[in-house]
């Protein structure tokens, strides 16, 4: 199961990402904004996240959502507005 966790608040998402991968088998990925990392968590989860600017969040964002079976949203839901309707 591919699940993608959309933003991060105080480093939750990267954390299930990290035992949702390692304890569960899942691939698990956090999608964030690259310069929004002021405590270097996304950093530190590097291999769990993929950073990308934030002009071409929305693009990278609806590229991985149509691959993923769980879209987890950890904080504004009007981003999944933005999904195009399948």
């Amino acid at each position: 199961m591919y699940i993608l966790h959309i933003g991060d608040q105080a480093g939750v998402a990267c954390i299930l990402a990290k035992y949702q991968q390692r304890l569960q088998g899942h691939e698990a990925k956090v999608i964030t904004v690259r310069d929004y990392d002021k405590y270097g968590i996304n950093a530190f989860y590097n291999e769990y996240t993929l950073n990308v600017e934030l002009e071409e969040f929305v693009e990278k964002y609806i590229e991985k959502a149509k691959q993923a079976d769980v879209l987890h949203t950890h904080g504004g839901i009007d981003i999944l507005l933005k999904l195009p309707k399948v």
